[in-house]
């Protein structure tokens, strides 16, 4: 049973071999077949490069474009994200600096030197 099994394995190796070659010994068709597989593939590899490429230019085009006199869209609402942060940021810090002092919590002044380690917000 087993070499049966095996047998027909083979037979089926060897049947999708020759069938992937054009049914032909070493040469010809089959390593035509294989030449125009490669192209396939390279010319794929090519349209995909294309596509990303033109997918990042479109990206850098409206991240830098602006509008009239205005400035970029994104660029405003990311600097303003980040001075909304900033000043909820402070403003928490402040909190939590005077929770530690008027608790003489030890954890909250060590959680105020962690995060604001360099002074940039408690200024």
């Amino acid at each position: 049973r087993a070499e049966k099994k095996a047998r027909e394995e083979a037979e089926a190796a060897l049947a999708s071999y020759q069938r992937l070659n054009g049914g032909t010994g070493p040469g010809g068709a089959g390593k035509k077949r294989v030449g125009v597989l490669k192209r396939r593939q390279s010319s794929q590899v090519d349209m995909r490069r294309a596509r990303i490429k033109e997918l990042s230019d479109d990206v850098k085009r409206a991240l830098t474009e602006r509008e009239g006199d205005m400035e970029n869209p994104f660029v405003r609402m990311t600097s303003d994200l980040e001075n909304q942060f900033d000043s909820l940021l402070g403003e928490f810090m402040q909190q939590l600096l005077r929770r530690s002092l008027l608790q003489h919590n030890s954890h909250l002044s060590n959680l105020c030197t962690r995060l604001d380690y360099n002074g940039f917000y408690t200024k």
